[in-house]
């Protein structure tokens, strides 16, 4: 009893803090199935948001003057509106954002509606644009427009908690009180987190755009790799562009699966911090992401291949594999805080 009551005294005594950590403790074990069951293809509420951004897209270019029956008969039998173009995980943070925004609930609701709002308008925008080249017979990469405009989102998105943060007076004076964490230290932080906030932006349009061949390298890399792996195992695969795949099963490997924003984000951690050994250490550690995802791909294979092809569990392997990817980066961000970042002595 004595513990418990310790436990909730600790929880006091660091909130809001406590609130965002046990928010996370309850988010984490459920995120896979959630998010498994929100963007499964036959979901109801990704059908039915599709059906909106359409809606939305048709008014919106009737408006522009676009040909909007040329645009329901893109929707209706050639482009499928999947997960990828309704910026669910940016909702996500932005909703996450909300709940904790330190004002009156009148005014978080305010917020979460408009917020809500102006995400559906980019999702109807972006649609728009992606689908109006199609019926007005305009040349230009789709891939190219898309990744520019998720860019522009992430980059709203990263101001949003800029500014999320400028008004979290409780969370700074828990920082700058109880934690005793000095002004500089915190300003040194949020610069470092912004810091690494643009380049997984930058990364992430790269990615998306495919302007840079190594992403395309990378994701060869992991196919190839993967395909020795699971020959030493006894498996017979083979591999067609982005298909790993055999008689009865076949995956698809994304450039957006390759872990290039992972990796990012573990090299710009260290490579912001003071310490030696940092380029072997950095390589080491990407070195490591990348034979994790060569484990991953094997392994949805194999389960694959032993069945047919088909899909039974009621978790996404590929999204639930990324906790031990997480794990194994945190780890080995522990290791080099503790052995290898020194702080350099003000006087020299």
């Amino acid at each position: 009893m004595n513990g418990f009551e310790n436990l909730r005294q600790l929880y006091r005594q660091y909130v809001p803090l406590s609130h965002y950590v046990l928010l996370l403790i309850l988010l984490l074990p459920v995120y896979p199935v959630l998010r498994h069951s929100l963007t499964a293809g036959n979901s109801v509420f990704v059908a039915g948001y599709a059906h909106w951004i359409r809606e939305g897209s048709v008014v919106l270019g009737q408006v522009l003057g676009v040909d909007w029956q040329g645009l329901l008969n893109i929707f209706l039998s050639q482009t499928s509106l999947d997960t990828r173009f309704m910026a669910l995980w940016q909702t996500l943070l932005f909703l996450l954002g909300v709940i904790f925004f330190h004002t009156s609930l009148i005014k978080r609701i305010v917020l979460g509606i408009a917020g809500l709002l102006i995400l559906y308008l980019f999702n109807v925008v972006r649609w728009l644009v992606l689908t109006s080249a199609e019926v007005q017979y305009v040349d230009f990469s789709l891939n190219l427009w898309n990744g520019t405009m998720v860019a522009m989102l992430n980059g709203l998105l990263l101001a949003y908690g800029f500014w999320w943060w400028k008004c979290n007076y409780p969370l700074k004076r828990l920082l700058m009180g109880r934690l005793q964490i000095n002004p500089p230290a915190i300003r040194k932080v949020i610069r470092n987190l912004i810091i690494v906030s643009v380049l997984l932006i930058i990364a992430q349009w790269v990615t998306y755009t495919q302007a840079v061949p190594l992403i395309s390298l990378l994701s060869k890399g992991v196919l190839s790799a993967s395909k020795l792996l699971l020959s030493l195992l006894g498996y017979t695969t083979y591999l067609s562009g982005r298909y790993i795949y055999t008689r009865d099963a076949a995956i698809f490997f994304s450039d957006t699966c390759a872990g290039i924003e992972l990796m990012l984000i573990y090299s710009s951690f260290i490579a912001i911090l003071n310490g030696k050994y940092k380029l072997w250490f950095i390589s080491g550690g990407i070195f490591i992401i990348f034979l994790m995802n060569v484990l991953r791909i094997s392994l949805i294979m194999i389960y694959l291949i032993h069945n047919k092809g088909n899909y039974h569990l009621p978790i996404d392997i590929h999204d639930l594999y990324t906790y031990p990817v997480y794990v194994v980066t945190f780890f080995l961000w522990a290791v080099w805080i503790h052995f290898f970042n020194k702080t350099v002595p003000s006087g020299k």
